[in-house]
């Protein structure tokens, strides 16, 4: 199994930037992960493999990262990964803040998003379905 400090070597290989250098754990990553830059990151290196993502698919579900989970439903909850055989129904109708879901490696979402919320979806080699009613917006990069 690939430790923290592993997948850390291979993105500064991939070129991170200077932030991956304060992240010493799982839950360092992911949150740099979740963030702009990270998404961009990710993105363009389609990083992390879903091999990475599986060898510790148990504790990412604490952090709110989905692998081959199966069917799941997530309301109004910021910073979501999907991946893998991860099919999942994202509700969003909450203003407090724009919302982000990053859907990878062959999983599934049906977005949907309601009233004045926002969602921004990094689509990374999974498969999104966006319906908006109300004043809302989903914005996929």
């Amino acid at each position: 199994m690939m430790t923290a400090a592993d997948i850390k070597t291979m993105a500064l290989k991939y070129g991170a930037c200077s932030l991956i250098e304060g992240a010493d754990s799982i839950s360092g990553l992911v949150s740099l992960m979740a963030s702009p830059q990270g998404m961009e990151f990710c993105k363009k290196h389609s990083f992390p493999t879903i091999d990475i993502l599986r060898q510790h698919k148990e504790e990412l579900e604490d952090m709110n990262v989905y692998v081959d989970a199966g069917e799941i439903d997530v309301t109004n909850i910021d910073n979501v990964i999907l991946a893998g055989d991860t099919c999942a129904t994202a509700r969003y109708n909450s203003t407090e803040k724009p919302f982000h879901l990053m859907v990878m490696h062959g999983a599934k979402a049906n977005v949907l998003a309601w009233g004045y919320s926002l969602c921004l979806v990094c689509n990374i080699g999974g498969e999104v379905e966006k319906h908006c009613s109300g004043n809302s917006d989903i914005y996929e990069k």
